[in-house]
């Protein structure tokens, strides 16, 4: 099977995530994904979203949100 320069394995995206492939089965239903028969790839671009989506605001990124919305 050829690889597409945007697409990541499984085994990839663990690298990537610094986390087992057993972690990504377990999380799959989390993730964007494709199926080819048996085989799962991996969108970077979605993946880049994915991740991003996954962010955790810090307790003063939250207070200086809030703050400027109550000055509108």
């Amino acid at each position: 099977m050829e690889k597409t320069d945007g697409m990541l394995t499984t085994s990839q995206l663990a690298t990537m995530l610094s986390i087992s492939e057993s972690r990504i089965y377990h999380i799959i239903s989390d993730i964007p994904h494709y199926k080819f028969g048996s085989s799962i790839r991996f969108d970077k671009k979605e993946i880049a979203d994915w991740i991003q989506s996954k962010r955790v605001y810090t307790k003063r990124e939250i207070k200086a949100k809030a703050e400027k919305r109550c000055k509108k």
